[in-house]
């Protein structure tokens, strides 16, 4: 993680008492996630996890969020997020607010059971997104362990299938047509 600036909201009784509540705000940071060829990740992995005393909470602003494969150079970048992060000491994520998904502002809510076995047996994985085109719901498990994997139940609604496919770069042939739509 690399940020622009980094504000800790303290009070002066706080200062005094040398306690900091876990919360803190960076501006403007690139947020890289990354799996390498031997399938080691970056933000957890055997041994490691989550070492943090008390439950920490952050305010991402105009950052970039980017996840990297390199054994199948799957890529997903998000810039533009304005997200609430709570991570909490069991390796719990939860994560509300917005970024840019394919150049349209996207409402987003996440919640990950535990960070730590992402990488291994996979995780308990919520995802919402919200656009002006698509809505998602997802519900399910995500793991890393062999590539960038969801499984369980999905929903995806949206008010023109020919603009959603355009908007994920698919376009389809043709002009008219293929309006509103519902998958599950």
């Amino acid at each position: 993680v690399r940020a622009r600036a980094l504000r800790i909201p303290v009070t002066l009784g706080e200062m005094l008492q040398r306690r900091l509540h876990g919360r803190f705000e960076l501006e403007a940071p690139e947020v890289n996630l990354e799996v390498d060829l031997k399938g080691d990740v970056s933000w957890a992995g055997p041994g490691k996890g989550p070492a943090l005393p008390e439950t920490e909470s952050f305010l991402i602003e105009d950052g970039i969020l980017r996840y990297y494969d390199q054994r199948n150079q799957q890529s997903i970048i998000l810039p533009g997020a304005n997200l609430a992060v709570t991570l909490s000491p069991g390796g719990e994520v939860t994560a509300d607010g917005n970024a840019v998904v394919g150049g349209r502002l996207s409402g987003i809510t996440i919640y990950l059971k535990d960070v730590g076995r992402v990488a291994g047996t996979g995780s308990p994985f919520d995802l919402s997104l919200d656009s002006p085109l698509l809505k998602v719901s997802f519900n399910g498990r995500l793991s890393t362990s062999v590539a960038l994997n969801l499984a369980g139940p999905l929903a995806l609604d949206g008010n023109s299938l020919r603009d959603t496919a355009r908007w994920i770069g698919m376009p389809l042939p043709g002009t008219r047509g293929l309006g509103a739509f519902s998958i599950s």
